[in-house]
């Protein structure tokens, strides 16, 4: 697919805005300004802009603490995300969620758990409810590489194959989960491969390209729209 002077130019103002913000939360955290934690993405971008522009308020999106990149480029205002950051009360979860559990009901970002994966099990429910009523809508959901060896995540692309779902797997492949390395996590080089179990494509592409991202993307997004069923994108970063 071609990408317009106007899609660049829009992609590029959210791949900054995404690292501004992220930046300046981390000095933040590091002065104290906020209790809790803070879960930074910095040099992952591109897996989750390219993936997120484009997509429709009614499209869903399931996420991790780390997918502030998704939140931002979904839709979700700059101040809310902040005021969720500090825990205020006038922040779309009242303060309750904290830290970094950014969602926002009108533009789909769904408010995610803890539990790695679990993310992925609520939007596949989304996905299903959408094809009973026959509308286009599309989920996407985020895990890293060390969420694809936990069991809901397996149960999801399992249910997701079965059925066909409108929806695209986003697996940012960063070689770590927390503190242990892919090789003691994953027995595949390529976690794409993974797709083949459950009767649907796997693709692994370059993360960090943010053109082969929002090609990819949207490839698969328009896939899934069709009815054609979800898709797996591994994103190396």
């Amino acid at each position: 697919m071609a990408v317009s002077n106007d899609e660049l130019k829009g992609l590029y103002y959210y791949m900054n805005l995404v690292r501004q913000f992220d930046e300046r939360c981390r000095r933040l955290f590091k002065q104290g300004r906020f209790h809790g934690t803070y879960f930074s993405a910095v040099g992952q971008e591109a897996t989750v802009v390219g993936p997120c522009y484009g997509l429709r308020p009614d499209d869903f999106i399931g996420i991790q603490h780390r997918e502030i990149g998704a939140v931002i480029t979904k839709g979700m205002p700059i101040k809310y995300m902040m005021a969720q950051l500090f825990a205020r009360k006038d922040s779309p979860d009242r303060g309750k969620s904290h830290p970094c559990h950014y969602g926002w009901k009108p533009m789909g970002i769904v408010t995610p758990a803890s539990t790695i994966a679990a993310q992925t099990v609520i939007v596949t429910g989304s996905a299903l409810a959408w094809k009973i009523q026959k509308k286009d809508n599309v989920a996407v959901a985020f895990v890293g590489e060390g969420a694809t060896s936990n069991g809901v995540w397996h149960e999801a692309l399992n249910f997701a194959g079965i059925h066909r779902l409108p929806i695209v797997f986003v697996v940012q492949d960063n070689l770590w989960a927390e503190s242990v390395p892919k090789s003691l996590g994953v027995p595949l080089e390529n976690v794409s491969e993974r797709a083949k179990a459950y009767g649907f494509p796997g693709i692994t592409i370059d993360g960090n390209d943010l053109i082969a991202t929002y090609e990819t993307s949207q490839e698969a997004i328009k896939k899934a729209r069709r009815g054609e069923g979800p898709t797996l994108i591994e994103m190396k970063t």
